[in-house]
């Protein structure tokens, strides 16, 4: 449900977090890639997104309206014309237009309501409420200014914050230990410039750790339609998840015995 939002997971989760997750200690997400086919990586933060809707009842209106660079008031701070920065910078798509005519041929009728979708990445530290308002009035401000008697409507159908952890955290140490395990190596520490929103919903419901351990390669090609995962990587990813069960435990054991010295002390 990913794609579409997940709608009502975050009820689900605000409604069990006193009693499903009221004894689990950490969440892992595994939904992402390494940057190298060979060489492990742990994942420490990803972008939010906002997704935009502008319909407006005339063609050359919604033309006019076109975004070819973010130019939304308060976003100045990123003036660079390629956003090289996949993981640290906002990023501004356009996925398509609804009710123009795209199939083949021609035809010259020019559509009475047509609708405009795009969205922007969010990064830590922008907040999407803001962003949105943000958005919204740009839009509006520039349809004004036309004094068209068409109508102009902007809504939001999906957003997800941006999310950000603790490489710090006892979770992560006893991940970089079980990758230096398994694959013999120190893994790289990254982040992601795609968005996946329930790492941010479960780390502010259940106020658990959270990470991301990927065990995909850079060449799986996800999302598309030859997506896929190499024999080595499902193999030694599911050595991985038990060698990180068996550092979890020696953590856990050695917070044990801290603990206890501490109240003999």
């Amino acid at each position: 449900m990913e794609e579409a939002g997940s709608l009502g997971l975050e009820e689900i989760i605000k409604k069990e977090n006193q009693r499903f997750f009221s004894d689990v200690d950490y969440i892992v997400i595994s939904d992402n890639l390494w940057l190298s086919n060979r060489k492990p990586a742990l994942t420490y933060g990803t972008r939010g997104n906002i997704c935009f809707s502008v319909e407006v009842q005339e063609k050359m209106a919604l033309i006019y309206l076109r975004l070819g660079r973010i130019l939304i008031p308060g976003r100045e701070l990123y003036e660079e014309e390629i956003l090289s920065h996949l993981w640290r910078y906002p990023s501004l798509s356009i996925h398509g237009i609804e009710g123009a005519f795209h199939e083949p041929g021609i035809k010259t009728v020019i559509p009475a309501r047509v609708i405009g979708k795009f969205s922007i990445r969010q990064v830590p530290h922008m907040d999407i409420s803001v962003g949105e308002h943000q958005v919204i009035k740009y839009l509006e401000d520039v349809f004004s200014k036309r004094n068209s008697p068409n109508k102009l409507k902007v809504s939001v159908p999906i957003s997800a914050m941006p999310w950000v952890a603790d490489i710090n955290d006892p979770l992560y140490t006893a991940a970089r230990m079980a990758i230096k395990t398994v694959f013999g190596q120190n893994p790289e520490m990254i982040r992601d410039g795609a968005t996946i929103p329930i790492a941010q919903m479960f780390q502010n419901i259940t106020r658990k750790s959270v990470m991301m351990l990927p065990i995909g390669a850079a060449d799986d090609a996800e999302h598309s339609q030859k997506e896929k995962i190499s024999r080595h990587n499902y193999i030694q990813g599911t050595k991985l998840f038990a060698a990180l069960f068996f550092e979890i435990a020696k953590l856990h054991g050695q917070l044990q015995e801290a603990s206890n010295t501490t109240t003999t002390n």
